[in-house]
């Protein structure tokens, strides 16, 4: 995948550091947002902030070329929690308040007129 966008840096000092588990099979976030764009596909990190050209696996396991996108928690252990990690990670006094977010679903982007898969 190419990066498109880093990730925050002050979120990433945040966030715990991901070491991939082969034993584990990972998704894609319920943050990791995929949208197209001029006919190319990207993946927005609505957790992280960061953002790649590309699509992800509907599943996956650690060492099947995608730890990268692990790390970069676009694709998560089936079965994560996501909202209480959230809720974890937000609740930091660190934390920027104005990267608050939540879940997008079937919305469309203000401005880029491109609608979210179901």
């Amino acid at each position: 995948m190419i990066e498109i966008r880093k990730p925050d840096a002050t979120l990433a000092k945040l966030l715990p550091s991901v070491r991939p588990c082969p034993d584990i099979n990972y998704i894609p976030s319920q943050y990791a947002l995929p949208f197209e764009q001029g006919g190319k596909r990207y993946v927005f990190n609505n957790l992280t902030k960061q953002c790649v050209e590309g699509e992800l696996p509907s599943s996956a396991r650690a060492g099947e070329e995608y730890d990268d996108l692990i790390r970069a928690q676009f694709l998560v252990p089936e079965g994560k929690h996501e909202c209480a990690y959230y809720n974890q990670i937000s609740s930091d006094p660190g934390y920027p308040s104005a990267h608050r977010s939540c879940r997008i679903q079937n919305h469309t982007f203000s401005g880029i007129g491109t609608e979210l898969p179901r």
